[in-house]
């Protein structure tokens, strides 16, 4: 089955996922492959939905952001074409480590979250609000890097308001942050969403099963999202007291959380140094060791010429070595 978008053919290979919002196919196209988004068009508010999302994620070029390629609608639904993230969600990563019973190695969550602030620092470049940054929108490729999707409810900050005022509860509720449900906010939503999500990869636990729970802490004034710091370098408590200020005007923004982690986790970042370089002397050593030492050139073209030599002169003299039997035997 196929499915065609402006002229061109799209091979149906498998489907990612279902939800209330439609499903994501696999496709492929001249041995290409993407993800293609495919929202019913059954009411106005999806529609308005789907086409936010595609004229969103038609502003990025970053390798930290799920790459759009083209939309398209038809009388039954909107198309969304768009990067095919091979690998797994940052949920289901998690997930691995809940069912193994064992926490993630702390150079590993740092690379993860360095690279979620990368594509964050994208996002607020562009002035957009994600407003939806969870493990499932956030996707683990091949080689580790990270990449944000799903800009469903993304919402564009006009130029010079600091904030906006809407009373729709958008996003999910266990990274959703307080002001959401007030009604006056602006981007630090995501870096609630982002403590959450720094809780829960040091924890494995949700930070708030519910926002009740949130809202309880936040009305108390209790402190949240404590980790345990004998496993942890302690910074990470930290960061997460700053990212969580139920005043979203005392949270860092995205420039100041990445310039706390290159910072505040400067032995992390050295170490993630120095096993590149190890990487890079390791393939060196390999090299070195087949040129130099499993070999030694000089005796290896000495025998080379030497055999040459030999087919040679048994080539050109072929019954020199019959004759000289003759002599001998005489």
């Amino acid at each position: 089955m196929s499915i065609t978008i402006n002229s061109k053919q799209y091979e149906i290979i498998d489907t990612i996922g279902k939800g209330g919002f439609g499903e994501v196919l696999k496709v492929k196209n001249e041995n290409r492959i993407y993800a293609l988004k495919r929202i019913p068009l059954d009411n106005k508010e999806d529609e308005e939905k789907i086409k936010n999302e595609a004229n969103i994620l038609s502003r990025f070029d970053s390798e930290y952001i799920v790459k759009y390629y083209d939309s398209y609608k038809d009388e039954k639904y909107f198309y969304i074409l768009m990067e095919y993230c091979e690998g797994n969600d940052l949920r289901k990563l998690i997930n691995k480590y809940k069912d193994e019973g064992k926490l993630m190695d702390e150079q590993l969550i740092y690379s993860i979250v360095l690279d979620i602030c990368l594509g964050i620092k994208e996002i607020h470049k562009n002035k957009i609000m994600h407003r939806d940054i969870k493990p499932e929108n956030i996707f683990i490729l091949n080689n580790n890097k990270i990449k944000i999707g799903d800009f469903g409810i993304s919402k564009q900050l006009e130029e010079n308001k600091k904030s906006v005022s809407n009373h729709s509860q958008n996003g999910t509720f266990n990274y959703a942050a307080p002001e959401l449900f007030k009604g006056k906010y602006n981007n630090k939503v995501d870096i609630w969403s982002l403590g959450c999500i720094i809780y829960e990869l040091l924890t494995l636990n949700y930070c708030f099963e519910n926002i009740y729970v949130m809202f309880d802490k936040v009305f108390k004034n209790e402190r949240y999202g404590q980790i345990n710091i004998n496993t942890y370098n302690n910074k990470w408590q930290e960061l997460i007291d700053l990212l969580l200020k139920s005043d979203y005007n005392k949270r860092p923004n995205i420039d100041e959380v990445y310039t706390f982690l290159k910072e505040k986790f400067i032995q992390i970042e050295n170490n993630k140094k120095d096993n590149n370089e190890k990487k890079y002397d390791q393939k060196n050593s390999s090299y070195n060791n087949f040129t130099n030492k499993e070999y030694n050139w000089d005796s290896l073209i000495y025998w080379i010429i030497s055999i040459i030599g030999f087919l040679l002169l048994c080539f050109f003299f072929p019954n020199s070595s019959k004759n000289k039997n003759k002599i001998i035997l005489k």
